[in-house]
């Protein structure tokens, strides 16, 4: 269980960081898929099955916005620098003319 969960955060949490939330519906899709097919034939109960996909898929959906909150968070301090150094390009330009 735990070594589901981890490596849905992490594969979370770098679709957060390279994609937009379309892809993770589509990842949540396939990760059911693939451990509802395993589930069945490695003979695991019904309930055993339904957990992992639970989990799988709630650690993916944490680890997404996570990584989305990241990119975010990093994103914006360059935008804010980018802002701060266009502005001052143009202060500089218009006081050349």
């Amino acid at each position: 269980m735990w070594v589901i969960s981890a490596i849905g955060a992490g594969a979370g949490i770098i679709l957060g960081l390279q994609f937009k939330l379309p892809i993770l519906a589509a990842t949540v899709v396939v990760a059911v898929i693939g451990i509802v097919t395993s589930g069945i034939l490695g003979g695991h109960d019904f309930g055993a099955t339904a957990l992992n996909a639970i989990v799988a898929v709630v650690a993916l959906q944490v680890g997404y916005f996570g990584g989305a909150w990241l990119y975010g968070s990093l994103n914006t301090q360059s935008s804010a620098q980018r802002y701060r150094s266009r502005r001052s390009e143009a202060g500089s330009d218009a006081r050349r003319h």
